[in-house]
């Protein structure tokens, strides 16, 4: 289980850095319209839900809950007062991702199979692989999106 999410963790990764090549942060900041998150909040909130994640498979966070809060879910659209910088984002992303699989790598069948500490989809049985599962997938849904998001910024698609 661990090398299909690690497989599919890292393929997210290589496809979110196709999208987000070469844009800059005033570009990161643009919405949507009528709206929608912008692709800097995207690529926030893949870090906070790593953040999430990373107690549950024995792992340090790379943000605190102050810096995690302005991406997490229903959170209120970031802008130019109150997004981290790009760049920033995008380092923070590659230190929890590597991480996660540092830690993924290093679970066993039986760590996987314990009571996850929470569960986004209020999922009375999520276990630690369910929550690591779901994310992969949540981080696959963002991702796509910021396939969309880099054509809002004006740029043509990445993925050919």
């Amino acid at each position: 289980m661990q090398n299909t999410l690690a497989m599919q963790l890292e393929a997210g990764k290589s496809v979110l850095h196709a999208n987000v090549d070469g844009l800059s942060h005033e570009e990161s900041l643009t919405a949507p319209e009528p709206g929608g998150n912008n692709l800097n909040w995207v690529v926030g909130h893949l870090v906070s839900a790593y953040n999430s994640l990373l107690p549950a498979i024995g792992g340090e966070p790379v943000w605190s809950k102050d810096q995690a809060a302005p991406y997490a879910r229903g959170s209120e659209p970031v802008t130019s007062e109150s997004a981290a910088t790009f760049g920033d984002l995008m380092t923070d992303f590659e230190t929890a991702h590597g991480r996660v699989l540092e830690r993924l790598a290093a679970v066993s069948a039986e760590d996987l199979t314990a009571p996850a500490p929470y569960s986004p989809t209020k999922n009375p049985n999520e276990t630690v692989g369910s929550l690591a599962g779901l994310t992969a997938f949540h981080q696959a849904y963002h991702v796509g999106q910021t396939g969309l998001l880099r054509r809002v910024c004006g740029r043509s698609g990445a993925i050919k």
